[in-house]
């Protein structure tokens, strides 16, 4: 919601910068922990993550839910430029 809200073209350079650093430490962690020799349990757990946080996406990207969120964003533009809405 962070993004639809405030990532504006000005910010998206830091915005995806922010999202690749995230990455990269969701990516690193698992690896760092099994080269130390303590290995996260349970050890699936980080697929699991990646297929529900993927299937949420997809379940907010379709339809309604989209439909309802691009309403609301295009409701606080016309707000912010100073038009009436109707």
């Amino acid at each position: 919601m962070w993004s639809a809200k405030y990532l504006t073209p000005e910010r998206l350079p830091a915005g995806l910068i922010l999202y690749g650093v995230f990455g990269l430490f969701y990516l690193a962690v698992p690896l760092v922990a099994r080269r130390a020799g303590k290995p996260f349990q349970p050890q699936g757990a980080a697929g699991v993550l990646l297929l529900v946080s993927v299937s949420l996406l997809f379940f907010l990207g379709q339809g309604s839910v989209a439909a309802e969120t691009e309403r609301i964003n295009a409701t606080q533009s016309i707000r912010t430029v100073g038009w009436k809405s109707r």
